[in-house]
């Protein structure tokens, strides 16, 4: 790994959302599902058909959202999946055992919807103003950097998760809500990161001229 990327601002700051973004990607898959079988008593079959939708949004959501990024400021691109992320992880706090499968499935998809643009958005805007002989270090260092954020964000949520549920031992389903506003409040704190993904502003060239 090349450390002098992190010599560039634009760059830190896009590692950081792209560490958190692999914490809410992996730590949600862990999380949902988990969350319909043990908590709302869904069968696998019924869960898995609630979390299909989901993956054929991010899909679709992916190619149009890349057009965008060649036209839309990548920090607001950023913000704004982030934004839809975290809202799904909130919205998730009134799911319970008379909630709708219908209405489960809507705000999955909107996570996944946040998650499909925040992805190529990140990879292109965090390379602004690399060295052309750091570029592909950048992004297998982003990569890396999402992985990592994976890994340790399925610890956290399973070990947060088996904690709260030693707590509320006879409430299972307040301790999936405090998971998920842990994993909702950490993708909101991204939002900060990536509203300094934006290059500064280049002083004009051209000196004042004297009166």
């Amino acid at each position: 790994m090349a450390l002098g990327l992190f010599g560039h601002r634009i760059f830190t700051m896009g590692g950081a959302v792209a560490f958190i973004y692999g914490m809410a990607l992996f730590g949600s898959t862990y999380l949902v599902p988990v969350f319909m079988q043990e908590a709302l008593h869904l069968p696998p079959s019924q869960a898995g058909a609630v979390l299909l939708p989901a993956g054929l949004v991010l899909a679709a959501t992916i190619p149009v959202a890349g057009r965008f990024a060649d036209r839309i400021a990548v920090g607001k691109m950023v913000i704004a999946g982030l934004a839809l992320l975290a809202a799904s992880f909130y919205l998730m706090l009134g799911v319970g055992l008379a909630t709708s499968l219908l209405l489960i499935m809507v705000w999955t998809v909107v996570g996944r919807i946040g998650l499909g643009i925040i992805m190529p958005s990140l990879n292109l805007g965090a390379m602004v103003g690399l060295p052309h002989g750091l570029i592909s270090h950048g992004s297998s260092t982003i990569n890396f950097l999402r992985q990592l954020g994976g890994a340790v964000g399925i610890g956290l949520v399973g070990n947060f998760l088996e904690w709260r549920l030693h707590t509320h031992a006879t409430a299972p389903i307040a301790a999936y809500h405090e998971t998920f506003a842990l994993v909702g409040t950490i993708t909101a704190a991204a939002i900060v990161a990536a509203s300094r993904m934006t290059p500064a502003r280049r002083a004009s060239a051209q000196p004042a001229r004297s009166s």
